[in-house]
């Protein structure tokens, strides 16, 4: 069951944190909490830092990196993404800074689907990853939106579980985008 569904909202101490600094001190959001970890860290830690302060002091205040780490994602290991420098602001939607030595993602090879139906069974949404990913690979906006494309929260709990390891989540975000823009076109 979803939060929602129970009557309830789920959020981090972060959060918890800014909203108590806003509505009962008044003071705005300056500062995230942010945790750096993996196995490409030196010292992984949660970190209370200014919004703006560059990720590679962020890095830097972990200790550093052990070698010369292959993977940097901002966010949570579902839901985050890959950076491609450490040259970018830490802002209000930061929470962390994941390091790894190796990028095992990017050496995985996909494979057809084989149609087990598990990227639906884990979607919180209950949405059919597969199909939508389908349209997305056809470039099927129609479709896409017609199955409720848009409704997905991009979690990564499809890609997660399918066995033939297919970027389910990558391709369901890019048509997503793909649909706001031709939306704002209009």
């Amino acid at each position: 069951m979803l939060p929602a569904d129970a009557g309830c909202i789920v959020h981090n101490v972060d959060t918890i944190f800014s909203i108590y600094l806003s509505v009962i001190e008044g003071k705005p959001l300056t500062k995230r909490i942010c945790t750096v970890t993996g196995d490409g860290v030196k010292e992984p830690g949660n970190f209370y830092v200014w919004l703006g302060t560059n990720y590679r002091q962020l890095l830097d205040a972990a200790g550093g990196p052990v070698g010369e780490p292959e993977k940097y994602i901002s966010g949570g290991p579902m839901m985050g993404f890959a950076m491609y420098s450490l040259d970018v602001p830490v802002v209000k939607g930061s929470s962390s800074l994941l390091v790894f030595q190796k990028d095992i993602v990017s050496k995985t090879t996909s494979s057809a689907c084989i149609r087990c139906g598990k990227c639906g069974e884990a979607c919180p949404e209950h949405l059919l990853p597969a199909k939508l990913a389908g349209f997305a690979s056809r470039n099927d906006e129609e479709g896409f939106t017609k199955f409720d494309g848009m409704e997905c929260v991009m979690c990564g709990s499809c890609s997660y579980v399918c066995p033939a390891k297919r970027p389910l989540t990558q391709q369901i975000k890019a048509m997503r985008s793909t649909v706001l823009a031709n939306r704002r076109k209009k």
